[in-house]
């Protein structure tokens, strides 16, 4: 890595394959200090694998380098939620938010936080969701869910934010709202990697 240009991230020549199937070939990119990045394509074109290489969530080919600290420090939101409730499963049902009876069977925003640990109010508080923090999780709306979810991935105080469809499933105001954070959170130096 040519550490002379402040490069935080080089990617060389990386592919997937997954069987005999080629998901994505030769993939070359860097991302300097203040960089940041949009993985876009077709749906089924490699968005999400490419995410999850540089990630170290993936096997790849190839060489994909990040800078210290960088590296240690890299946070996946995923474009579902996999929130469990607490009978400790995950078994959501698309209608399950409206059912009172179901909400006593989950974990408050603050519960949910508790969980990971570190300074919750103040990532209420970045998120907007201070209000949310005694809501059951069942009972929160999609745009509610991904600011959950990307609370969740702040208190793990991340160098690098990789985010996988944030967009998708939101209201016009929710994509308003978590843009506005999105655009915060790289002003602060959070580096942000979207896959849109």
């Amino acid at each position: 890595m040519n550490a002379g240009k402040d490069i935080i991230i080089e990617a060389n020549n990386i592919t997937v394959n997954r069987g005999a199937i080629t998901v994505i070939r030769d993939i070359s990119f860097s991302l300097s200090k203040g960089d940041h990045l949009a993985i876009i394509g077709n749906s089924g074109g490699g968005k999400t694998t490419l995410g999850l290489a540089i990630a170290g969530r993936a096997w790849y080919k190839g060489s994909i380098e990040i800078a210290e600290p960088y590296g240690q420090r890299i946070s996946w939101i995923e474009q579902q939620h996999h929130f469990k409730n607490l009978s400790n499963t995950s078994d959501f049902y698309y209608q399950q938010r409206f059912n009172s009876s179901d909400a006593e069977d989950a974990h408050t925003v603050q519960q949910t936080l508790a969980e990971t640990g570190g300074d919750i109010a103040a990532v209420l508080k970045t998120m907007k969701i201070e209000y949310l923090a005694d809501e059951p999780l069942i009972q929160l709306s999609n745009g509610e869910n991904k600011k959950l979810q990307l609370a969740t991935a702040l208190l793990q105080e991340p160098s690098i934010l990789i985010m996988d469809q944030p967009f998708i499933g939101l209201d016009a105001v929710s994509r308003k709202d978590l843009h506005q954070i999105i655009n915060h959170l790289a002003s602060q130096g959070l580096v942000i990697i979207l896959i849109t």
